[in-house]
Protein backbone atom coordinates (compact mmCIF):
# COMPACT_ATOMS: atom_id res chain seq x y z
CA UNK A 1 0.00 0.00 0.00
CA UNK A 2 1.36 3.37 -1.00
CA UNK A 3 0.59 6.28 1.26
CA UNK A 4 0.10 9.80 0.13
CA UNK A 5 2.51 12.52 1.44
CA UNK A 6 -0.21 13.76 3.75
CA UNK A 7 -0.44 10.42 5.52
CA UNK A 8 3.00 11.02 7.23
CA UNK A 9 1.99 14.23 8.91
CA UNK A 10 0.46 12.69 12.05
CA UNK A 11 3.42 10.40 12.47
CA UNK A 12 5.83 13.33 12.28
CA UNK A 13 3.76 15.24 14.81
CA UNK A 14 3.79 12.23 17.17
CA UNK A 15 7.52 11.87 16.86
CA UNK A 16 8.01 15.56 17.60
CA UNK A 17 5.80 15.36 20.65
CA UNK A 18 7.63 12.29 21.87
CA UNK A 19 10.99 13.94 21.43
CA UNK A 20 9.81 17.06 23.22
CA UNK A 21 8.39 14.94 26.06
CA UNK A 22 11.61 12.99 26.40
CA UNK A 23 13.61 16.21 26.47
CA UNK A 24 11.35 17.79 29.08
CA UNK A 25 11.20 14.66 31.24
CA UNK A 26 14.94 14.29 31.06
CA UNK A 27 15.35 17.87 32.21
CA UNK A 28 12.84 17.38 35.05
CA UNK A 29 14.52 14.14 36.10
CA UNK A 30 17.86 15.91 36.14
CA UNK A 31 16.39 18.69 38.32
CA UNK A 32 14.79 16.16 40.68
CA UNK A 33 18.05 14.24 40.97
CA UNK A 34 19.96 17.41 41.72
CA UNK A 35 17.39 18.43 44.33
CA UNK A 36 17.52 14.96 45.87
CA UNK A 37 21.26 15.13 46.11
CA UNK A 38 21.04 18.57 47.68
CA UNK A 39 18.33 17.37 50.09
CA UNK A 40 20.41 14.33 50.98
CA UNK A 41 23.46 16.48 51.57
CA UNK A 42 21.36 18.87 53.67
CA UNK A 43 19.94 15.94 55.66
CA UNK A 44 23.40 14.52 56.22
CA UNK A 45 24.56 17.94 57.34
CA UNK A 46 21.59 18.25 59.71
CA UNK A 47 22.22 14.79 61.11
CA UNK A 48 25.88 15.63 61.50
CA UNK A 49 24.99 18.83 63.36
CA UNK A 50 22.52 16.97 65.58
CA UNK A 51 25.09 14.27 66.23
CA UNK A 52 27.67 16.92 67.06
CA UNK A 53 25.22 18.66 69.40
CA UNK A 54 24.46 15.34 71.08
CA UNK A 55 28.17 14.57 71.36
CA UNK A 56 28.83 17.99 72.90
CA UNK A 57 25.90 17.51 75.28
CA UNK A 58 27.16 14.08 76.36
CA UNK A 59 30.57 15.59 77.01
CA UNK A 60 28.90 18.05 79.37
CA UNK A 61 27.06 15.35 81.31
CA UNK A 62 28.53 14.52 84.70
CA UNK A 63 27.40 11.30 86.39
CA UNK A 64 28.12 10.70 90.06
CA UNK A 65 26.68 8.61 92.83
CA UNK A 66 26.85 7.54 96.43
CA UNK A 67 26.28 4.45 98.55
CA UNK A 68 25.68 4.22 102.28
CA UNK A 69 25.30 0.73 103.71
CA UNK A 70 24.13 1.30 107.28
CA UNK A 71 23.07 -1.12 109.95
CA UNK A 72 22.92 -1.58 113.66
CA UNK A 73 21.46 -3.18 116.74
CA UNK A 74 20.15 -2.15 120.16
CA UNK A 75 20.27 -4.03 123.45
CA UNK A 76 16.53 -4.65 123.95
CA UNK A 77 14.20 -7.14 122.25
CA UNK A 78 11.12 -5.21 123.41
CA UNK A 79 12.02 -1.89 121.77
CA UNK A 80 12.41 -0.44 118.30
CA UNK A 81 14.72 2.55 117.97
CA UNK A 82 13.58 4.99 115.29
CA UNK A 83 11.39 2.16 113.94
CA UNK A 84 14.51 0.72 112.27
CA UNK A 85 16.83 -0.84 114.88
CA UNK A 86 15.98 -3.69 117.23
CA UNK A 87 17.86 -6.51 118.98
CA UNK A 88 18.84 -8.21 115.69
CA UNK A 89 21.45 -6.92 113.28
CA UNK A 90 20.02 -5.40 110.13
CA UNK A 91 21.51 -3.53 107.18
CA UNK A 92 18.32 -3.26 105.16
CA UNK A 93 16.41 -0.38 106.78
CA UNK A 94 18.84 2.55 106.66
CA UNK A 95 20.85 1.66 103.55
CA UNK A 96 20.73 4.29 100.79
CA UNK A 97 22.09 4.38 97.24
CA UNK A 98 21.84 7.30 94.81
CA UNK A 99 22.75 8.27 91.26
CA UNK A 100 23.07 11.89 90.15
CA UNK A 101 23.24 13.34 86.63
CA UNK A 102 24.27 16.97 85.98
CA UNK A 103 24.56 18.64 82.59
CA UNK A 104 24.96 22.14 81.16
CA UNK A 105 22.44 22.88 78.43
CA UNK A 106 23.95 26.30 77.77
CA UNK A 107 26.18 28.84 79.46
CA UNK A 108 23.26 29.92 81.65
CA UNK A 109 21.09 26.80 81.92
CA UNK A 110 21.84 23.46 83.58
CA UNK A 111 19.89 20.38 84.64
CA UNK A 112 20.36 18.16 87.70
CA UNK A 113 18.66 14.86 88.51
CA UNK A 114 19.11 12.52 91.46
CA UNK A 115 17.54 9.07 91.85
CA UNK A 116 17.62 7.45 95.29
CA UNK A 117 16.85 4.00 96.65
CA UNK A 118 16.13 3.84 100.38
CA UNK A 119 15.82 0.69 102.45
CA UNK A 120 13.07 2.28 104.53
CA UNK A 121 10.77 2.97 101.56
CA UNK A 122 12.11 0.01 99.53
CA UNK A 123 11.68 1.85 96.24
CA UNK A 124 13.50 4.13 93.82
CA UNK A 125 12.40 7.77 93.88
CA UNK A 126 13.34 11.01 92.16
CA UNK A 127 14.92 12.78 95.10
CA UNK A 128 15.50 15.94 93.13
CA UNK A 129 15.23 17.10 89.54
CA UNK A 130 15.52 20.76 88.63
CA UNK A 131 16.57 23.37 86.09
CA UNK A 132 19.06 26.00 87.20
CA UNK A 133 19.30 29.32 85.40
CA UNK A 134 22.12 31.77 86.08
CA UNK A 135 21.02 35.37 85.62
CA UNK A 136 24.56 36.27 86.62
CA UNK A 137 27.41 34.11 87.92
CA UNK A 138 26.42 35.09 91.47
CA UNK A 139 22.62 35.03 91.05
CA UNK A 140 20.93 31.72 90.23
CA UNK A 141 17.40 30.35 90.25
CA UNK A 142 16.38 26.69 90.50
CA UNK A 143 12.94 25.25 89.67
CA UNK A 144 11.61 21.73 89.97
CA UNK A 145 11.91 19.14 92.72
CA UNK A 146 14.38 20.43 95.30
CA UNK A 147 15.89 19.34 98.58
CA UNK A 148 14.35 21.14 101.56
CA UNK A 149 16.89 23.42 103.27
CA UNK A 150 17.15 23.79 107.02
CA UNK A 151 20.30 22.06 108.22
CA UNK A 152 24.05 22.26 107.78
CA UNK A 153 23.89 18.97 105.87
CA UNK A 154 20.52 19.31 104.13
CA UNK A 155 21.87 18.86 100.60
CA UNK A 156 24.03 15.90 101.65
CA UNK A 157 21.69 14.20 104.11
CA UNK A 158 21.75 10.86 102.29
CA UNK A 159 25.45 11.03 101.40
CA UNK A 160 26.98 9.44 104.47
CA UNK A 161 30.48 10.17 103.20
CA UNK A 162 29.84 13.89 103.83
CA UNK A 163 29.66 13.62 107.65
CA UNK A 164 31.52 11.80 110.44
CA UNK A 165 28.71 9.69 111.95
CA UNK A 166 27.20 6.46 110.72
CA UNK A 167 23.90 8.39 110.91
CA UNK A 168 23.15 12.06 111.60
CA UNK A 169 21.84 13.00 115.09
CA UNK A 170 18.08 12.48 115.01
CA UNK A 171 17.57 14.81 117.97
CA UNK A 172 17.98 17.57 115.38
CA UNK A 173 17.55 15.93 111.98
CA UNK A 174 14.42 13.98 112.87
CA UNK A 175 12.09 16.98 112.82
CA UNK A 176 12.18 18.68 109.44
CA UNK A 177 8.57 18.31 108.18
CA UNK A 178 9.75 17.01 104.78
CA UNK A 179 12.99 16.42 102.90
CA UNK A 180 11.97 17.51 99.39
CA UNK A 181 9.46 19.79 97.71
CA UNK A 182 8.29 21.10 94.34
CA UNK A 183 8.99 24.78 93.85
CA UNK A 184 11.65 27.40 93.20
CA UNK A 185 14.54 28.99 95.03
CA UNK A 186 16.74 32.00 94.37
CA UNK A 187 20.32 32.16 95.63
CA UNK A 188 22.77 35.04 95.66
CA UNK A 189 26.50 34.88 96.42
CA UNK A 190 28.62 37.79 97.59
CA UNK A 191 31.70 38.58 99.63
CA UNK A 192 32.13 41.07 102.44
CA UNK A 193 35.82 41.36 103.10
CA UNK A 194 37.07 37.85 103.87
CA UNK A 195 33.56 36.52 104.52
CA UNK A 196 31.82 34.59 101.72
CA UNK A 197 28.03 34.85 101.92
CA UNK A 198 25.12 33.09 100.27
CA UNK A 199 21.56 34.31 100.69
CA UNK A 200 18.60 32.23 99.60
CA UNK A 201 14.84 32.34 99.50
CA UNK A 202 12.55 29.45 98.62
CA UNK A 203 8.88 28.82 97.90
CA UNK A 204 7.06 25.59 97.20
CA UNK A 205 4.53 22.87 97.93
CA UNK A 206 4.47 19.20 98.82
CA UNK A 207 1.87 16.52 98.15
CA UNK A 208 1.38 12.97 99.41
CA UNK A 209 4.35 13.05 101.76
CA UNK A 210 4.43 11.80 105.33
CA UNK A 211 4.82 13.88 108.46
CA UNK A 212 7.13 11.77 110.60
CA UNK A 213 8.65 11.52 114.04
CA UNK A 214 12.08 10.23 113.18
CA UNK A 215 11.19 7.33 110.88
CA UNK A 216 7.73 6.76 112.37
CA UNK A 217 5.16 8.06 109.90
CA UNK A 218 2.39 9.96 111.69
CA UNK A 219 0.12 11.50 109.09
CA UNK A 220 -0.21 12.39 105.40
CA UNK A 221 0.46 16.01 104.48
CA UNK A 222 -0.01 18.53 101.71
CA UNK A 223 1.94 21.71 102.36
CA UNK A 224 2.50 25.26 101.14
CA UNK A 225 5.53 27.07 102.53
CA UNK A 226 8.15 29.77 102.06
CA UNK A 227 11.41 30.58 103.79
CA UNK A 228 14.85 32.18 103.80
CA UNK A 229 18.36 31.00 104.57
CA UNK A 230 21.87 32.43 104.90
CA UNK A 231 25.22 30.68 104.65
CA UNK A 232 28.45 32.38 105.72
CA UNK A 233 32.07 31.15 105.57
CA UNK A 234 35.14 32.80 107.03
CA UNK A 235 38.43 30.94 106.89
CA UNK A 236 37.80 27.71 108.91
CA UNK A 237 34.40 28.85 110.25
CA UNK A 238 30.98 28.19 108.73
CA UNK A 239 27.58 29.48 109.85
CA UNK A 240 24.19 28.55 108.43
CA UNK A 241 20.71 29.67 109.48
CA UNK A 242 17.24 29.13 108.02
CA UNK A 243 13.60 29.89 108.77
CA UNK A 244 10.41 28.70 107.04
CA UNK A 245 6.65 29.09 107.56
CA UNK A 246 4.22 26.29 106.64
CA UNK A 247 0.52 25.81 105.96
CA UNK A 248 -0.31 22.11 106.35
CA UNK A 249 -3.29 20.04 105.26
CA UNK A 250 -3.07 16.87 107.38
CA UNK A 251 -5.01 13.63 106.87
CA UNK A 252 -4.98 9.92 107.77
CA UNK A 253 -3.34 10.55 111.12
CA UNK A 254 -2.18 7.47 112.98
CA UNK A 255 -2.48 9.48 116.19
CA UNK A 256 -6.11 10.37 115.52
CA UNK A 257 -6.89 6.84 114.45
CA UNK A 258 -5.39 5.40 117.61
CA UNK A 259 -6.53 8.03 120.11
CA UNK A 260 -9.86 8.63 118.39
CA UNK A 261 -10.72 4.95 118.48
CA UNK A 262 -9.54 4.55 122.05
CA UNK A 263 -11.51 7.56 123.28
CA UNK A 264 -14.57 7.67 121.00
CA UNK A 265 -14.77 4.12 119.69
CA UNK A 266 -15.15 2.91 116.13
CA UNK A 267 -18.08 1.56 114.11
CA UNK A 268 -17.08 -1.84 112.76
CA UNK A 269 -20.36 -2.62 110.94
CA UNK A 270 -22.87 0.19 110.18
CA UNK A 271 -26.41 -0.40 111.38
CA UNK A 272 -29.33 -0.70 108.95
CA UNK A 273 -32.75 -0.10 110.45
CA UNK A 274 -34.90 -2.03 111.13
CA UNK A 275 -32.79 -5.07 110.34
CA UNK A 276 -29.82 -4.81 112.72
CA UNK A 277 -27.95 -2.39 114.94
CA UNK A 278 -24.41 -1.21 114.27
CA UNK A 279 -21.49 -3.17 115.65
CA UNK A 280 -18.97 -0.99 117.49
CA UNK A 281 -15.63 -1.18 119.17
CA UNK A 282 -16.55 0.84 122.27
CA UNK A 283 -14.33 3.74 123.21
CA UNK A 284 -13.72 5.22 126.65
CA UNK A 285 -16.69 7.58 126.19
CA UNK A 286 -18.98 4.63 125.36
CA UNK A 287 -17.60 2.61 128.22
CA UNK A 288 -18.18 5.23 130.91
CA UNK A 289 -21.43 6.74 129.63
CA UNK A 290 -23.17 3.53 128.62
CA UNK A 291 -21.55 0.72 130.62
CA UNK A 292 -20.47 2.38 133.86
CA UNK A 293 -22.80 5.36 134.35
CA UNK A 294 -25.64 5.19 131.83
CA UNK A 295 -27.07 8.19 130.00
CA UNK A 296 -30.74 7.26 130.07
CA UNK A 297 -30.97 7.21 126.27
CA UNK A 298 -29.33 4.04 125.03
CA UNK A 299 -30.74 0.61 125.84
CA UNK A 300 -27.51 -0.18 127.69
CA UNK A 301 -28.24 2.11 130.60
CA UNK A 302 -25.15 1.52 132.77
CA UNK A 303 -24.64 -0.35 136.03
CA UNK A 304 -24.79 2.76 138.22
CA UNK A 305 -28.10 3.92 136.75
CA UNK A 306 -29.55 0.40 136.92
CA UNK A 307 -28.52 0.02 140.55
CA UNK A 308 -29.88 3.46 141.50
CA UNK A 309 -33.24 2.65 139.89
CA UNK A 310 -33.32 -0.68 141.69
CA UNK A 311 -32.55 0.97 145.04
CA UNK A 312 -35.19 3.62 144.47
CA UNK A 313 -37.75 0.87 143.84
CA UNK A 314 -36.65 -1.09 146.90
CA UNK A 315 -39.08 -1.08 149.82
CA UNK A 316 -36.16 -1.26 152.24
CA UNK A 317 -35.49 2.34 153.43
CA UNK A 318 -31.98 1.39 154.55
CA UNK A 319 -30.99 1.26 150.87
CA UNK A 320 -31.67 4.95 150.37
CA UNK A 321 -28.31 6.12 151.76
CA UNK A 322 -26.50 4.24 148.96
CA UNK A 323 -28.14 6.29 146.23
CA UNK A 324 -26.15 9.54 146.79
CA UNK A 325 -22.91 7.49 146.82
CA UNK A 326 -23.70 5.98 143.41
CA UNK A 327 -24.84 9.31 141.99
CA UNK A 328 -21.60 10.94 143.16
CA UNK A 329 -19.62 8.14 141.49
CA UNK A 330 -21.41 8.72 138.18
CA UNK A 331 -20.81 12.47 138.32
CA UNK A 332 -17.13 11.88 139.21
CA UNK A 333 -16.59 9.54 136.27
CA UNK A 334 -18.15 11.92 133.76
CA UNK A 335 -16.15 14.86 135.15
CA UNK A 336 -12.91 12.89 134.85
CA UNK A 337 -13.89 11.95 131.29
CA UNK A 338 -14.11 15.55 130.05
CA UNK A 339 -10.33 16.15 129.54
CA UNK A 340 -10.16 13.02 127.40
CA UNK A 341 -12.89 14.39 125.15
CA UNK A 342 -10.83 17.58 124.65
CA UNK A 343 -7.80 15.89 123.08
CA UNK A 344 -7.16 17.86 119.84
CA UNK A 345 -7.09 16.16 116.47
CA UNK A 346 -4.14 15.99 114.09
CA UNK A 347 -6.31 16.52 111.02
CA UNK A 348 -7.23 19.38 108.71
CA UNK A 349 -5.49 22.68 108.05
CA UNK A 350 -2.89 24.00 110.46
CA UNK A 351 0.17 26.28 110.54
CA UNK A 352 3.75 25.70 111.56
CA UNK A 353 7.32 26.88 111.31
CA UNK A 354 10.86 25.50 111.29
CA UNK A 355 14.03 27.31 112.32
CA UNK A 356 17.57 26.00 112.33
CA UNK A 357 21.04 27.35 112.96
CA UNK A 358 24.39 25.58 112.70
CA UNK A 359 28.05 26.39 113.21
CA UNK A 360 31.24 24.48 112.40
CA UNK A 361 35.00 24.86 112.76
CA UNK A 362 37.32 22.71 110.64
CA UNK A 363 41.07 23.34 110.35
CA UNK A 364 41.84 20.01 108.72
CA UNK A 365 42.73 18.26 111.97
CA UNK A 366 40.17 19.48 114.50
CA UNK A 367 36.45 19.43 113.67
CA UNK A 368 33.62 20.89 115.73
CA UNK A 369 29.98 21.00 114.64
CA UNK A 370 26.90 22.17 116.50
CA UNK A 371 23.29 22.69 115.40
CA UNK A 372 20.04 23.75 116.99
CA UNK A 373 16.55 23.42 115.49
CA UNK A 374 13.06 24.41 116.56
CA UNK A 375 9.89 23.03 114.95
CA UNK A 376 6.25 23.88 115.67
CA UNK A 377 3.04 22.49 114.17
CA UNK A 378 -0.20 23.57 115.82
CA UNK A 379 -2.19 20.73 117.35
CA UNK A 380 -0.93 17.71 119.25
CA UNK A 381 2.00 16.99 116.92
CA UNK A 382 5.10 17.61 119.07
CA UNK A 383 6.70 21.04 118.94
CA UNK A 384 10.34 20.16 119.42
CA UNK A 385 13.61 21.90 120.12
CA UNK A 386 16.80 19.91 119.69
CA UNK A 387 20.52 20.38 119.49
CA UNK A 388 23.89 18.63 119.44
CA UNK A 389 27.58 19.33 119.82
CA UNK A 390 30.17 17.15 118.09
CA UNK A 391 33.96 17.28 118.38
CA UNK A 392 36.42 15.15 116.47
CA UNK A 393 40.14 15.01 115.71
CA UNK A 394 41.85 13.51 112.66
CA UNK A 395 44.89 11.29 113.06
CA UNK A 396 45.92 10.61 109.49
CA UNK A 397 42.94 8.83 107.94
CA UNK A 398 41.32 8.08 111.33
CA UNK A 399 38.93 10.39 113.17
CA UNK A 400 37.43 9.54 116.57
CA UNK A 401 34.57 11.79 117.61
CA UNK A 402 32.15 12.47 120.48
CA UNK A 403 28.59 13.84 120.20
CA UNK A 404 26.20 15.06 122.90
CA UNK A 405 22.59 15.61 121.81
CA UNK A 406 19.24 16.47 123.34
CA UNK A 407 15.63 17.10 122.28
CA UNK A 408 12.55 18.17 124.22
CA UNK A 409 8.96 19.16 123.46
CA UNK A 410 7.57 22.67 123.96
CA UNK A 411 3.80 22.20 123.64
CA UNK A 412 2.91 19.98 126.56
CA UNK A 413 0.37 22.62 127.62
CA UNK A 414 -1.56 22.14 124.35
CA UNK A 415 -2.35 18.58 125.34
CA UNK A 416 -5.09 18.31 128.00
CA UNK A 417 -3.90 17.49 131.48
CA UNK A 418 -4.85 13.81 131.60
CA UNK A 419 -4.77 11.67 134.69
CA UNK A 420 -5.84 8.08 135.38
CA UNK A 421 -9.58 7.88 135.98
CA UNK A 422 -10.26 6.84 139.57
CA UNK A 423 -13.20 4.79 140.82
CA UNK A 424 -14.60 4.37 144.34
CA UNK A 425 -13.54 0.95 145.64
CA UNK A 426 -16.37 1.01 148.19
CA UNK A 427 -18.86 0.43 145.40
CA UNK A 428 -17.29 -2.99 144.75
CA UNK A 429 -19.30 -4.22 147.75
CA UNK A 430 -22.53 -2.81 146.34
CA UNK A 431 -22.27 -3.80 142.68
CA UNK A 432 -20.80 -7.27 141.94
CA UNK A 433 -18.15 -7.06 139.26
CA UNK A 434 -17.67 -3.31 139.58
CA UNK A 435 -13.97 -3.87 140.22
CA UNK A 436 -13.73 -5.58 136.81
CA UNK A 437 -15.40 -2.58 135.16
CA UNK A 438 -12.88 -0.34 136.93
CA UNK A 439 -10.07 -2.47 135.45
CA UNK A 440 -11.56 -1.78 132.02
CA UNK A 441 -11.36 1.98 132.66
CA UNK A 442 -7.71 1.52 133.63
CA UNK A 443 -7.02 -0.25 130.33
CA UNK A 444 -8.52 2.56 128.29
CA UNK A 445 -6.85 5.39 130.17
CA UNK A 446 -3.48 3.64 130.20
CA UNK A 447 -3.60 3.47 126.41
CA UNK A 448 -4.38 7.18 126.08
CA UNK A 449 -1.68 8.17 128.56
CA UNK A 450 0.86 6.03 126.74
CA UNK A 451 -0.02 7.81 123.48
CA UNK A 452 0.44 11.16 125.22
CA UNK A 453 3.88 10.06 126.42
CA UNK A 454 4.72 8.85 122.91
CA UNK A 455 3.91 12.29 121.52
CA UNK A 456 6.06 14.01 124.14
CA UNK A 457 9.41 12.86 122.77
CA UNK A 458 12.27 13.89 125.01
CA UNK A 459 15.70 12.28 125.27
CA UNK A 460 19.43 12.79 125.72
CA UNK A 461 22.10 10.82 123.91
CA UNK A 462 25.85 10.31 123.87
CA UNK A 463 27.56 8.92 120.77
CA UNK A 464 31.19 7.81 120.58
CA UNK A 465 32.40 6.91 117.12
CA UNK A 466 35.32 6.51 114.79
CA UNK A 467 35.70 7.09 111.05
CA UNK A 468 38.40 5.47 108.90
CA UNK A 469 39.10 6.60 105.33
CA UNK A 470 41.22 3.88 103.67
CA UNK A 471 40.60 5.46 100.25
CA UNK A 472 39.84 8.98 99.07
CA UNK A 473 36.23 8.06 98.26
CA UNK A 474 35.53 5.40 100.89
CA UNK A 475 34.80 5.67 104.61
CA UNK A 476 34.14 2.99 107.23
CA UNK A 477 32.40 4.07 110.44
CA UNK A 478 31.40 2.63 113.80
CA UNK A 479 29.27 4.42 116.40
CA UNK A 480 28.23 3.35 119.89
CA UNK A 481 25.30 5.37 121.26
CA UNK A 482 23.64 5.62 124.65
CA UNK A 483 20.14 7.10 124.84
CA UNK A 484 18.24 8.12 127.96
CA UNK A 485 14.54 9.09 127.59
CA UNK A 486 13.52 12.08 129.73
CA UNK A 487 10.51 13.08 131.85
CA UNK A 488 8.48 9.91 131.34
CA UNK A 489 8.81 10.05 127.55
CA UNK A 490 9.66 7.09 125.33
CA UNK A 491 12.00 9.18 123.21
CA UNK A 492 12.75 7.38 119.94
CA UNK A 493 12.84 4.02 121.77
CA UNK A 494 9.24 2.88 121.28
CA UNK A 495 8.03 -0.48 122.65
CA UNK A 496 7.23 -2.85 119.81
CA UNK A 497 3.84 -3.65 121.41
CA UNK A 498 2.76 -0.03 120.96
CA UNK A 499 4.13 0.18 117.41
CA UNK A 500 2.23 -2.98 116.45
CA UNK A 501 -1.05 -1.35 117.50
CA UNK A 502 -0.36 2.16 116.19
CA UNK A 503 1.16 0.90 112.96
CA UNK A 504 -2.08 -0.87 112.12
CA UNK A 505 -3.75 2.52 111.70
CA UNK A 506 -6.81 1.84 113.86
CA UNK A 507 -7.44 -0.16 116.97
CA UNK A 508 -9.38 -3.37 116.78
CA UNK A 509 -10.79 -5.82 119.28
CA UNK A 510 -7.37 -7.37 119.91
CA UNK A 511 -6.10 -4.00 121.12
CA UNK A 512 -7.98 -4.47 124.36
CA UNK A 513 -5.40 -7.09 125.37
CA UNK A 514 -2.38 -4.88 124.70
CA UNK A 515 -0.07 -4.27 127.62
CA UNK A 516 1.40 -0.78 127.69
CA UNK A 517 4.98 -1.00 128.97
CA UNK A 518 6.74 1.78 130.81
CA UNK A 519 9.39 3.85 128.97
CA UNK A 520 12.85 2.31 128.94
CA UNK A 521 15.32 3.68 131.45
CA UNK A 522 18.02 3.76 128.75
CA UNK A 523 18.98 2.20 125.42
CA UNK A 524 22.43 1.28 124.15
CA UNK A 525 23.14 0.51 120.51
CA UNK A 526 25.78 0.13 117.83
CA UNK A 527 25.79 1.40 114.25
CA UNK A 528 28.14 0.46 111.42
CA UNK A 529 28.36 2.12 108.01
CA UNK A 530 30.22 1.83 104.75
CA UNK A 531 29.99 5.09 102.82
CA UNK A 532 31.39 5.83 99.39
CA UNK A 533 31.03 8.31 96.55
CA UNK A 534 31.79 7.66 92.91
Amino acid sequence: MINSPLSNVPLKRSALALALGVALSGNLWAQTLEERVQALEAGQSSQSESLQMLTNLVKKVEVSGFLSVRGGQIDSEELSYLSTLDDEWTFSEETVVGLQVDTSVSDNLSVSLQLKYSGISDKVELEWGYLEYAFQPDLKMRAGRLRAPGYMLSEYLDVGYAYPWAQVPNEVYGWLPFNRYEGVDLRYWMSAGDVDLRFGTFLGTTADQKLSLGNFEYTDQTTRFAGVEVHATYDIYTLRASYAKYRFELSNSVSDSYLGTLINGMTLVPGIEPYYDEVRFPGLVDYINNVMVGDGVTPLSGVLTDTILALQASPDPTDDFLIPLLQAEGASLQAQLQPYQQVPAMEGETDGYFAGVGFSVDNGDFLMMTEFSSSEIKGIYPDVEGGYVMVGYRFGNWMPHLTLARMYTMNDDEFPDLAPIETNAAINNIIPGYDQLAAGVDMYTSGVLVAADALRLEQKSVTVGVRWDPLASLALKADVFYVKPQNGSYGFAMPTAILDVAGGGAMDASSANVEFPEPADNVTGVRLALDMVF
